[in-house]
Parts: C-alpha cells; structure tokens; sequence
C-alpha cells in the first residue's frame, strides 16, 4: 500500500532553535507499507518540504535534529510531530527545503492514523 498527502507544518525546530516561517509551508507525506488486512508491517514514512523563513539562514550543522510540528490541513485539532535527524538545504534567497524518512519502529500508530485521516 502506498499513499501520499499533503499537511501544514506550523512550527519547525532545528536543534533547539525555532525557525521564524514568513508563510504557510505544506509537506507532502507519502506513507508505504505492507497491509495485512489487520495492521501494517514494514511502515515508511517519506516527507519534502520547502520552507520560506524570516531570515534565511541554514542552522550551522550540517545535519541537526528537526522537529516539525504538523497539522490536518482541514482540520486544525489534529496534529503530530515528526523528529528526524536532517539537513536543511538553501534553494534561493530565504527558502530553504528538507527530506527525511522514517521506517521501522521510527513510524508510530498515532502517525499512521493521522496520515489516513488526511487522506478522508
């Protein structure tokens, strides 16, 4: 099974440092796994963002601990938080965009079930 969806990022964190967003960034989610008719094995959680920031400044590591928290685009009562260890790369001026994957144990239930709701 393979499926992919779009959510609002409303913060991101790098290290310990808050990224001050100047607009609404999207991230799109493409989630795999095997469907076993009662669960999923072997989950993978793809994401791509771009993000356009205040100061446009990529953190000084070159890979750091992110931290984006995510909402539903229709509905803001659902939200979650993905952590991953990543790069942000500059693309021109203040945008800046990251990839990651998380796989394995790294994909919780409360993910998987915000990313079917999404897909509603």
């Amino acid at each position: 099974m393979k499926q992919q969806t779009t959510a609002v990022i409303e913060k991101v964190t790098s290290d310990d440092t808050t990224l001050e967003l100047l607009e609404q960034a999207d991230i799109t989610l493409e989630f795999s796994a095997i469907d076993t008719g009662g669960g999923f094995r072997d989950p993978i959680l793809d994401f791509a963002y771009k993000l356009v920031v205040v100061d446009g400044i990529i953190p000084d590591e070159p890979i750091s601990r992110m931290v984006l928290d995510i909402r539903e685009p229709d509905d803001g009562e659902h939200r979650m938080s993905i952590a991953y260890d990543g790069a942000l790369k500059q693309i021109d001026g203040k945008t800046l965009a990251g990839m990651g994957r998380l796989q394995n144990g790294q994909v919780t239930p409360d993910m998987v079930k915000f990313i079917l709701r999404c897909l509603r």
